[in-house]
Order: structure tokens, then sequence, then C-alpha cells
């Protein structure tokens, strides 16, 4: 992973070197980054191949958020049940900012891989502005939000869950989840919901799931929000948020 980490750095203009993620840093030139030896691109190329010659038989459960750019990509290329989980955009601009996130800024602007397809999602309003993007976390946080509304019209298939909902009552939601895509509820579901329903801090994957939906208010300034809410408007993603999650 800090050898695919480093490789997004570089691709996205600037490198850092971030302890919690156990030293990500610049990656030498003479050493480009090799797919074959991430362990989820082995994953999928392993599948493609198996998927050839017989029905791939184990259903498996993927979660990343590293993927909102791909994700039409991933749906053309296998036969994936997409579930998109959408976060409160205050509480996920709060997440960046409390845990000093690297990926709080790809410098998405600048990527040639991305040329072809920004001017697709960013509204003419948006567009004299980037060149002076005085919050480039937030505007990134309302593009990448922009791309899943716009791309939630063309797949109807595609299943948008709230966040916020899952955290403030996860048994009832995650139950829902798993009778919609036919899932097997048992007891070691719930143990596995009881064990990670505690306190946490950092890349521990355990939190107070129904304090997680209001933690922003307290740790925003007042800069913060005006932010969001100026490219939330920008978006024109208002409405969107406001059938999807809950801005109070």
């Amino acid at each position: 992973m800090t050898e695919l980490e480093a490789h997004m750095g570089d691709k996205c203009g600037f490198r850092y070197v971030d302890p919690s993620m156990h030293w990500v840093g610049p990656h030498p030139r003479n050493m480009p980054y090799i797919a074959e030896r991430h362990p989820f691109m082995v994953f999928l190329a392993r599948w493609f191949l198996a998927a050839k010659h017989k029905e791939y038989s184990r259903r498996m459960i993927i979660k990343s958020v590293h993927t909102p750019l791909c994700l039409e990509w991933l749906d053309f290329n296998f036969p994936v049940e997409m579930i998109v989980v959408l976060r409160n955009p205050y509480s996920l601009y709060a997440s960046y900012k409390r845990m000093k996130l690297p990926d709080g800024q790809r410098n998405i602007l600048i990527q040639s891989a991305l040329q072809n397809d920004k001017f697709k999602y960013i509204p003419k309003t948006v567009n004299t502005l980037m060149p002076q993007l005085e919050d480039p976390v937030a505007f990134q946080i309302m593009f990448i939000y922009k791309i899943i509304q716009t791309q939630l019209g063309r797949h109807p298939n595609w299943r948008l869950i709230s966040h916020d909902r899952l955290c403030i009552t996860p048994y009832e939601d995650y139950k829902s989840l798993f009778d919609t895509l036919g899932l097997i509820w048992s007891d070691a579901t719930n143990e596995r919901l009881d064990s990670l329903n505690k306190p946490g801090k950092g890349f521990t994957p355990a939190r107070v799931s129904k304090q997680e939906p209001f933690r922003w208010k307290s740790e925003l300034t007042a800069a913060d929000r005006k932010a969001i809410d100026d490219w939330i408007d920008r978006f024109e993603l208002r409405t969107f948020f406001r059938e999807q999650v809950n801005l109070e």
C-alpha cells in the first residue's frame, strides 16, 4: 500500500511523507510502480482471467474510499453490485482535517488522465474560479460528489445509502441492506457491529456510531463551513444533499 500511495503522490504532482501511513514518501524514479505487486490489482487480474473460463463462485464485499473516480470503469469491467455510501460533506471535510489524510488534496485538476472528463462535471460557473482555488479540499469533495450525482443518473441500478443513517441506526439499516443484497444476517453479524461500536481513534476501525454524524459541528471553524457551503452551491448540490443526507 505504501508503494501505491507514493506513486499516487507522484501522479498528483506533489510528494509527501506521512508517518500515520507508515512512511509514505517519495518513490525512486528508477523503480516504477508494478501493479501486479498490489493485492487489489492482483485480485482483479485473477478474477478477470478466471471469469474467461468459468463463473467466479465466491461473492466478495470490497470497500474502498479510493474509487469514486472509477466507479463506471468498475461497473463496466466487472459484474459488481455498486453501493455508494454518501457521507455528509461537512463530516467528510472534518475527517480529512482530523486525520490529516494526504488524499484530501489529490490535485485532480492537473492530472492528465482526467483532462478529457473533468469538464463534463464542472459547471461553467465553477470554471472561472479554478485557477485560484481558495480551499482545494472543499473543492475536491464537491467535485467528486458532483461526479457521483451525475453517474447515479446514468446507473439506476446503483444503490445510494446515507453514511449518517448507517451510523445512527446501524442494525436496522445494515439489516435492510443485507436483505436487499441477499446476504445472510447472523449472530456473528450482530457481534461484529457490537465489537466496532466503541471509542476508537486514528485508523482503528472502531467508533461510537451515533456520535459520528455530529462530530464535525465541534471541529469545523466558521471559515471551514463557509468554504463547504460555497462549493455546495457552486456545484449545485444542495438539493442532492438535502434529499440524500442530513446537512443540519
